[in-house]
């Protein structure tokens, strides 16, 4: 399932981003996620020549790793078909997004295939390729920096009080070495001058 539209997908550092206030999550929080998860596994029936069996994959160790501009999914891949046991790596890529409308960052494993085989009389055969990030259907999803919208109440001079709204405006998403940053303009409003949304 991909993430609604709109969304601002990831970039690289730009020379004048929103600065009033930034979100950032870091590369370790993400990998926390992926860690609750616990154990990824997989079991497929295969037909190679005469023999008809199963073979299983474990992911081991799985993160996601950001760079400038760009994220990317590493994991090592333990394998057993049939008799024939093995350990590869597997590289993937990874897509960022921010969803403004729902307030909604989405990271999100799009391919990271890795291939499948074992060994019939001592001789190597490719069973499949298969696509782990079918393991991870739905993205992970953090909280954008809207959350942060608050009320202040200010005495006035004439000793009335005012009430101002601090909501956030125009917002980007930049993908930096270890960490996701999510930069914004805040504007501030006299909660009496809001126009309340018709439903």
């Amino acid at each position: 399932m991909e993430p609604p539209k709109p969304v601002v997908t990831q970039q690289p550092q730009v020379s004048n981003p929103p600065n009033d206030l930034k979100v950032i999550l870091h590369e370790e929080m993400i990998n926390k996620s992926l860690a609750a998860l616990g154990n990824i596994t997989g079991k497929e029936p295969y037909k190679v020549l005469f023999v008809e069996d199963t073979f299983t994959y474990t992911l081991i160790n799985p993160k996601i790793y950001l760079h400038p501009g760009k994220a990317e999914f590493v994991t090592d891949v333990n394998v057993t078909a049939g008799p024939f046991s093995y350990s590869t790596p597997c590289k993937g890529d990874v897509l960022i997004t921010y969803d403004r409308t729902k307030n909604l960052i989405y990271v999100k494993i799009l391919k990271a295939v890795v291939g499948i085989y074992t060994k019939v009389l001592g001789t190597k055969y490719h069973i499949k390729d298969i696509d782990i990030a079918n393991n991870f259907e739905e993205p992970f999803t953090f909280e954008g920096p809207a959350a942060t919208s608050s009320e202040m109440e200010m005495e006035m001079p004439d000793g009335t009080k005012k009430t101002l709204v601090m909501t956030t405006t125009s917002c980007d998403i930049i993908v930096m070495e270890d960490q996701l940053m999510v930069p914004c303009e805040v504007e501030f409003v006299d909660k009496e001058k809001i126009v309340p949304k018709k439903k």
